[in-house]
């Protein structure tokens, strides 16, 4: 396997932690401008360019389960509620 090839497939999709497919895109998004300068044949760009479009595919669905577990951890607020005879509100003297 050449050095291009054995570069390339280093890389896994890592599951849910969303701060390591980042860093994972970020650095492919590096190494494809690099193998560009190269002058890469056409088959490891079209592997480079598939990669990011998983891990692209990832961060969204990463994102979505996080934006949606944030959401249903999150109670539901009443801010415009009255208080109930007698109660204060928080930060009421």
């Amino acid at each position: 396997m050449s050095d291009d090839k054995s570069y390339i497939y280093r890389y896994g999709i890592a599951e849910g932690n969303l701060s390591d497919l980042c860093g994972q895109l970020t650095m492919l998004n590096q190494d494809i401008e690099q193998f560009r300068r190269r002058g890469a044949p056409p088959a490891i760009m079209n592997a480079m360019t598939a990669r990011i479009g998983a891990l692209e595919t990832a961060i969204a669905g990463a994102r979505a389960a996080q934006a949606q577990k944030r959401q249903s951890r999150s109670p539901a607020v009443a801010s415009a509620a009255t208080p109930l005879p007698g109660r204060r509100r928080a930060g009421e003297a």
